[in-house]
Order: structure tokens, then sequence, then C-alpha cells
């Protein structure tokens, strides 16, 4: 299986392919990729440029008003009426960068195999592709964070030392970060070895029992004071003082991030007759935006 960094032209020689594959594979390895995906699930897609021209797609943010600034408290009856600016409405633009994996596999060791492997190498580009836009949208996440926790006392990264772990009361502060800004926390990702606190914590096991007909999304291992927790290898990693760590990531999914497609996973495939070999590409183009910073938060801890 390809890496996550991997990203780029493989030759392979120890391969072979049964039957040459149609040219275009697309709805069956975006169903591929819908498996593997976590982060997507919670993020806006914007899918303007799918199918169009143009490079740059305008995303509205849009604003809110402020009860405290944005409401005539004592309107005069039959008066005119006090106009408030709409003066933080704003556009995020967003230019799809195309991402590819592919393989490259010699003729002659077509013969040698009685298998599929074509479509085992489709599944295979179509969950690298899925995994490094989960690693893209988790990266910015934490990166563009407009609040962040940190385990223990520490107050950075570099101040984590090991054993300022995840908690349940870490988990509750983050929450209360974003909900002082007037966002509403509803999903955060966690690292496996997070995972293993939360599993071992008491107060946690008792409280993430669904009880209900919530649909539980990839990855997912509960809900917690009414933030669903997925857990994944894909939250980036951290440097600590001492030990090793990974930051979780909690935000608003409806106000929080964006995806935005030009192109999902597209696989094609070709018989380089020059070469005497095939070749599979796989192809996505995205980027990814921030809606509101303040609607993010960045939870830092040590693994262990």
């Amino acid at each position: 299986m390809l890496s996550i960094l991997q990203l780029a032209d493989t030759t392979t020689a120890t391969a072979g392919i049964a039957s040459l594959t149609p040219e275009v594979w697309s709805n069956e390895v975006e169903a591929q990729g819908e498996n593997v995906r976590e982060a997507r699930n919670w993020v806006k897609i914007d899918r303007k440029l799918v199918g169009r021209g143009g490079d740059v797609s305008h995303v509205l943010k849009g604003f809110r008003f402020v009860q405290s600034v944005d409401v005539e408290t004592a309107p005069t009856e039959a008066g005119t009426k006090t106009f408030y600016a709409v003066d933080d409405a704003d556009t995020l633009d967003l230019t799809p960068a195309p991402y590819n994996s592919s393989v490259k596999i010699a003729e002659d060791v077509v013969e040698e195999l009685d298998v599929d492997i074509i479509a085992h190498i489709n599944e295979q580009i179509a969950e690298v592709l899925a995994q490094y836009e989960d690693v893209q949208i988790l990266s910015s996440a934490v990166t563009n964070a407009g609040n962040a926790v940190y385990g223990g006392d520490a107050t950075s990264d570099g101040t984590l030392n090991t054993g300022d772990i995840i908690s349940t009361d870490l988990f509750a502060n983050a929450i209360t970060e974003i909900e002082v800004d007037r966002y509403q926390a509803d999903v955060c990702f966690i690292h496996p070895r997070h995972k293993n606190v939360f599993i071992k914590d008491s107060q946690f096991i008792s409280a993430a029992e669904y009880g209900d007909q919530s649909v539980v999304k990839k990855g997912e291992i509960g809900d917690y004071l009414g933030v669903r927790i997925i857990r994944t290898n894909n939250v980036p990693a951290i440097t600590p003082n001492t030990g090793t760590g990974n930051a979780a990531v909690m935000w608003d999914s409806r106000k929080a991030l964006v995806l935005s497609l030009k192109q999902d996973i597209t696989i094609k495939s070709d018989y380089l007759v020059q070469d005497g070999a095939y070749v599979i590409v796989g192809r996505i183009k995205f980027a990814v935006g921030i809606l509101y910073a303040d609607a993010i938060c960045k939870i830092s801890v040590t693994n262990s």
C-alpha cells in the first residue's frame, strides 16, 4: 500500500495485471475513497468548480450580527429605523491544486498473475488520495485554529512533557473555548493514542453511550458532551519538550472549514507501447479553506 507521503509516480516490477481495465474509473474509486474519508464528513463542501471552467472558487464566509450591537433596543413608534451595516461579510478565494498517485507496471509480469491486480491498485490509489485529503483538512484546522488548550500546565507545544495527556476535563475546556466565541463544537478528531485514554476513563465510558438513532460516521468512537469523537491517524504530530505528541482538533462543522473541489478522485489507465508497460494514474484536485478560525480549537497533548 502506498503511504500518504508517496504521492508521486512509482514504478513497480513485482506485480502484474490480469486484464486491462476501463480507461477511466470515477464512481467506483470515489466510493472507495468515501470508505476511508473521515474529515470530509465534517466540513462544508464547495463544488462550484466541478465540471466547470475557472481556477478560483469564491466562497461566501457570511457574517454575524451581535445582539449587544446590532439590535435597536428603544425604537420610536413610526420613527426612522436604525440600519446596521453588514460590515464583516467576506469571501474566501480558494484555488484547488492537483494531487496524483501513480503506478507503472511492466507488461511482461502481466502473464505471471491470474488475479485482477488492477482493481486492488485502484483501491489503494483511491485510499491514499482520500487519506491525503484528510491530512490536509486536519493540518489546516490545527495550523489555523483560533483557540488552543494544552495538557498539564503547558502553555505551548514546546512546554508539554510526558504525562500531559488528553483528558475529559481538557476536552470540556476546548468546548468552552469555542462556545465563548459563539460557535457550537460538534466534532473532535483524536489520535488512537488519545482514544486509548478515553476508553479507560470511567467518566467518558458512562457518558459516551449513543442511546439514540444517531448515524455513526467513519472512525467515530462516541459522543461526549454533545461532541462526536473521531479517531484517526491523520491528526498532525507535534513536538513536545519531552515524549511524543499529536494535536487533537475540535470544531464547529457548520462554520470552521470548507473543502473546495475542482475534481474528485479519478483514475485513468493506459498501455504504453514504447515502454511495454501499463500505467495507472489517480488524481484529485482540491483546496482547504478556513471560514472562521475561532470556530476551531487545537488540543495539544503528549501521547503518554
